[in-house]
């Protein structure tokens, strides 16, 4: 039985009109794509800043469910137009209302595909958003709405199961782009079973947070950098990951300042390169500083432009993570200002080498 859901990614606008496919072969193989709304779904009220992603799956179910869609599909489990739970057309044109009481081994069978579906986006929009920096809300499954669970025996006529779901995010900001690369580096973390990073997912939370409640932003925003930094100490020390984990750790500062710049990266930093400019550490300091005194005192003074601030420096901190643990295109979601700042000695530190080698 083949099965496909629709999901929706609200203020994600592709910039490119063409379908971009990915596969998740897990357990179940999902194939996902991601396109741009049709003139028919423009024509019923969708924007353009609206991306679709359509999730397919072939899910045989046992014979005695299949036995209800069988009915289903015969005629011989029918509602009424006064009582039903979903109504729809057929192949044929005949209206089809489906009766409320459906055996529970069904629902539950369609409950199980959903989730199927949904985990599988879940995933794939999860690194979509990382490899494009599209922050938006980090609570990006909701139960239902536009769009459900359909099945299909031949890809061709679709009918809408008893119960569905749908996926909607909220906020993520400007268009983006999934070209040749972005495709090709996300589908390959597809294959390697990878998710995008948990200090990403809380940030995203920290971000969006910052304007209802800020003091949960600035928790929230800190504790996203002590976890990158132990991610990133466990990814490239591998046999230091339970003590990154599970010892007390010293101050997050100081392990940007003379722990994470001693560690093999993956990918390095030009030499003369500084990993924690003076102007991203001063924020940071400030953030410790506001999130100790509300953890202590539950003090909190802090304008929103300030928080912001301290929240664009702990971003930068978590793309230069992620540069180091082998991501190379994450530098450059870095901010320019930043990265001039961590590149500002790369030419005096060059001269220097050519005067004591003799220019050589």
């Amino acid at each position: 039985m083949n099965f496909k859901a629709t999901y929706t990614l609200q203020k994600f606008r592709l910039r490119s009109s063409s379908l971009e496919t990915f596969v998740i072969d897990d357990d179940v193989p999902v194939t996902m794509i991601l396109r741009r709304p049709t003139e028919e779904e423009l024509s019923h009220g969708f924007e353009q800043d609206v991306t679709f992603c359509e999730a397919y799956a072939h899910i045989a179910p046992n014979d005695k469910t299949l036995k209800v869609f069988n009915d289903i599909e015969s005629g011989a489990v029918r509602g009424t137009p006064e009582e039903y739970t979903i109504g729809y057309k057929d192949s044929s044109g005949e209206m089809v209302y489906l009766p409320k009481q459906l055996p529970n081994y069904l629902t539950d069978f369609i409950a199980r595909t959903s989730q199927v579906l949904s985990r599988a986006v879940n995933r794939l929009v999860n690194l979509v958003r990382w490899r494009t920096d599209a922050y938006g809300s980090h609570r990006v499954l909701a139960t239902k709405g536009i769009g459900g669970l359909e099945w299909s025996r031949d890809t061709k006529h679709w009918y809408p199961a008893p119960t569905g779901f749908s996926v909607h995010f909220e906020q993520v900001h400007i268009e983006r782009t999934v070209g040749a690369a972005e495709k090709q580096e996300i589908s390959a973390l597809l294959q390697e079973k990878a998710d995008a990073p948990l200090h990403h997912e809380m940030f995203r939370e920290a971000w969006h947070q910052r304007l209802a409640n800020p003091r949960s932003a600035i928790i929230m925003g800190m504790a996203s950098l002590e976890i990158a930094v132990k991610y990133c100490i466990g990814k490239l020390v591998p046999n230091a990951q339970w003590l990154a984990e599970n010892v007390p750790s010293p101050p997050v500062i100081l392990i940007l300042k003379e722990m994470l710049p001693t560690l093999p990266a993956v990918c390095s930093l030009p030499v003369g390169a500084v990993m924690l400019p003076d102007q991203i550490e001063r924020k940071l300091k400030n953030g410790v500083s506001i999130r100790n005194s509300l953890a202590h005192a539950g003090k909190f003074t802090l304008q929103i432009d300030s928080l912001e601030e301290i929240l664009n420096s702990v971003k930068d901190i978590l793309w230069l993570v992620d540069f180091l643990c082998g991501q190379v295109w994450a530098y450059n979601y870095i901010r320019k200002g930043t990265r001039e700042a961590m590149e500002a000695n790369i030419a005096s530190t060059a001269s220097l080498h050519a005067d004591n080698t003799g220019g050589e």
